[in-house]
């Protein structure tokens, strides 16, 4: 069995030009799937794949705490650490 750990974040972290379905990454970036109110980014154990500029510090305290995926919801966790985006 395996159990993995996820960020979950508000999508008030996530630009608000970046509102379509790939969030401005690319096929050779980590993931990106909808979900039903925001996005989940899979990532792998130290990615380093590179990234939009404004998801690299959401992804590096992700990797940093051994993070599978981060997902971006309206009722996620609004974090002063990351750039907050207003809509």
């Amino acid at each position: 069995m395996s159990i993995e750990n996820a960020l979950v974040l508000s999508t008030s972290h996530v630009p608000d030009d970046k509102t379509t379905e790939d969030l401005g990454f690319t096929q050779e970036m980590p993931r990106v799937s909808t979900h039903q109110h925001g996005w989940i980014v899979f990532l792998m154990t130290n990615d380093a794949r590179p990234v939009p500029e404004w998801f690299e510090p959401i992804r590096d305290k992700a990797v940093g705490h051994d993070v599978s995926f981060v997902v971006f919801d309206p009722d996620g966790h609004v974090d002063e650490d990351f750039t907050i985006y207003q809509w």
